[in-house]
């Protein structure tokens, strides 16, 4: 577990602990997901009694047009945070730690 907790870090890797801390948060995410869209299929199928196909339908269009749209999607969000952090400072959950930083 010493890999893990590594604090080495060479010119354009990643350090091992940072890794590993954005394993653990997407892994959270991807449980969250899970459940929500379990609980989605479920009142679906069970309460509202739309049929099964259908559904699957629904949400295999869903997980397409995510699988495709993610790629595109990541690049912009990722340069839209750069700008946000050059011009505020770092963010913490999307809040500027001291809005007085930021420049226009």
């Amino acid at each position: 577990m010493d890999f893990l907790l590594s604090e080495e870090e060479t010119e354009g890797k990643v350090q091992n602990r940072k890794l590993f801390h954005y394993a653990l948060g997407l892994a959270g995410q991807n449980v969250s997901y899970g459940y929500v869209s379990g609980w989605l299929n479920y009142f679906c199928i069970n309460l509202l009694h739309i049929d099964p196909k259908k559904v699957g339908r629904v949400f295999f269009a869903s997980y397409f047009w995510d699988a495709l749209n993610d790629p595109s999607s990541a690049p912009r969000s990722t340069s839209i945070a750069l700008e946000a952090e050059k011009s505020c400072g770092r963010f913490f959950y999307g809040f500027p730690r001291s809005s007085a930083r930021c420049r226009p």
